[in-house]
C-alpha cells in the first residue's frame, strides 16, 4: 500500500514522527524505500529523536548529503544497541602509536587521563605535564608540544577547541597535597600545521586554598567550583573574576554542585547538582554569566573570603527524570552540550538511579536525558545495568 501513494505522501509519512530506528528499519524493506530515503535527507532530520546522531566534529546535520546523514544514524543505532546489551563490549581493533618523550612516564597509580581528541590532534594529561601530539599518516607523530602543571597535585583539566580549529585551549587546576594550595593555569595553543606547538596566550592565577571539584573554560572564561559549593568564574583575558555561593529562592545554599559549564549558545551558566539523600533531589539551574567583574589584584588572599564576591539569581529547569521518592543515592553525569543541527544544541546529562530509587536490588537504571532549545523539551531513554552473575 505505501509503495502505491506517491513519493511525496511516502515523504510526508515518513515525517510524522519517527524514530531513527524506524526509518532505517523501513530502507530495509524494499530498494524503492531505501532508494526514496537515501536520496532525501528529510526523512532522517524530521525524526523525533534525530539528536542521537553522531555527527562529525563541527558539522551540522543539515551540512551533510543524505546518503552520509543516513550512514551515521545507521551507525549511531548499532553503538546504542553494543552499549545496551547486557554482553560486554568486545575490543574491535587496537591502534598504537610509537612515543617516546622525556615527559612521559608511565605510573600506575597515575596513568595518563583528561583525553581531548580531534582530527589529528591528541592531547592528554600526564602525571603534572599536559601533552599535546599531532599524528600524521600511518599513526607516525609528527609533533610533540607540552606545558608543565604543578608537581605533586591533584589536577582537573578541561579543552575548549576555537571556532576556527585552528588553537586549542587548555584549562587546569592544581591542588597541592602537602601545602594545600590551589593554581588555575589557562594556555591557548597553536595546533595548526605552520605553527603547532606555539603559546598563543598563557594565565596562571593562585586559587584560595580549598580543593577544587570542578573546573570548564569557554572562552574567554573559565569556571572552578571549590569544596562542592564555592564557584568561581574568571575571565583569563583580562584577570577579572569574582566568587559566588549558589542560594535557591527557599534560602537553601547548594553544597553538592557537580557541575558548573557555561551555555555555548547564550551568556549564562548551567549548574548541577547532585545529592544523597533523604530531603534534597539534584536538579539543573541556570543562572547568567557575571558582568562587571572587577580586577584580580596580584596578591590574592588564600582564604575565599578575602574574593571578590557577587549575587547570582538562579532559574530551575524542571527534570521529568529527578527522583521523586525514596532515597536518592546516585549522582547526575554531565555529558555536555553537543551541537545536533545549525545553531542548535542539546544538553546531554545522564541521572543514575540505585536500587533505593527503582525499588528492584538486582539492578541500576541510568536516564539519559537530552535538553533542547527553546523551551527546553526534555527526551530520554533509560538503559538497565544488572550485575552479571
Amino acid at each position: 500500500m505505501l509503495l502505491g501513494l506517491p513519493p511525496e505522501l511516502v515523504l510526508k509519512i515518513l515525517g510524522s514522527q519517527l524514530t531513527i530506528k524506524d526509518v532505517v528499519n523501513v530502507a530495509q524493506t524494499c530498494t524503492t524505500l531505501r532508494t526514496l530515503i537515501l536520496s532525501n535527507k528529510s526523512c532522517i532530520c524530521n525524526t523525533s529523536d534525530r539528536h542521537i546522531i553522531q555527527l562529525p566534529f563541527g558539522r551540522a546535520l543539515e551540512e551533510l548529503s543524505s546518503e552520509l546523514i543516513f550512514a551515521r544514524a545507521a551507525r549511531s543505532l548499532v553503538t546504542i544497541s553494543a552499549t545496551m546489551s547486557p554482553q560486554p563490549l568486545e575490543i574491535c581493533d587496537h591502534v598504537f602509536y610509537p612515543f617516546s618523550s622525556p615527559k612521559f612516564t608511565w605510573n600506575n597509580a597515575d596513568p595518563p587521563s583528561d583525553f581531548f581528541t580531534h582530527a589529528n590532534i591528541l592531547a592528554f594529561r600526564c602525571q603534572a605535564t599536559i601533552l599535546v601530539l599531532d599524528i600524521g599518516e600511518l599513526g607516525v607523530i609528527s609533533s610533540i608540544t607540552h606545558f608543565p602543571l604543578d608537581i605533586d597535585s591533584e589536577y582537573l583539566v578541561d579543552y575548549q577547541l576555537a571556532d576556527d580549529r585552528r588553537t586549542l585551549r587548555v584549562g587546569a587546576t592544581a591542588f597541592g597535597d602537602q601545602d594545600k594550595r590551589s593554581v588555575l593555569h589557562v594556555r591557548e595553543i597553536c595546533i595548526s600545521t605552520g605553527g603547532f606547538g606555539e603559546t598563543v596566550h598563557v594565565y596562571r592565577v593562585d586559587l584560595p586554598d580549598q580543593r577544587p571539584t570542578s573546573m570548564s573554560i569557554r572562552d574567554p572564561y573559565v569556571a572552578v567550583v571549590v569544596n562542592g559549593s564555592i564557584c568561581l568564574v574568571l575571565d583569563w583575558r583580562t584577570n577579572r573574576g569574582v566568587s559566588f555561593e549558589v542560594m535557591l529562592s527557599n534560602y537553601r545554599q547548594l553544597d553538592m554542585i557537580k557541575t558548573l559549564l557555561f551555555d555555548p549558545r547564550s551568556s549564562s551558566m548551567i549548574i548541577v547538582e547532585s545529592w544523597k539523600g533523604h530531603v534534597r533531589c539534584p536538579g539543573i539551574y541556570m543562572s547568567p554569566i557575571p558582568h562587571d567583574m572587577p580586577f584580580l589584584i596580584h596578591d590574592l588572599p588564600s582564604d575565599i573570603a578575602g574574593w571578590p564576591s557577587c549575587d547570582v539569581e538562579l532559574e530551575e529547569y524542571p527534570c521529568a527524570h529527578t527522583p521523586s521518592r525514596g532515597s536518592f543515592v546516585g549522582e547526575i553525569l554531565t555529558v555536555g552540550f553537543r551541537l545536533i543541527l545549525d545553531s542548535e544544541w542539546v544538553l546531554e546529562v545522564i541521572f543514575r538511579l540505585d536500587s533505593s530509587e527503582t525499588g528492584d536490588q538486582s539492578r541500576t537504571e541510568l536516564v539519559r536525558v537530552w535538553f533542547d532549545e527553546p523551551n527546553w523539551a526534555q527526551h530520554s531513554e533509560t538503559i538497565v545495568f544488572s550485575p552479571r552473575t
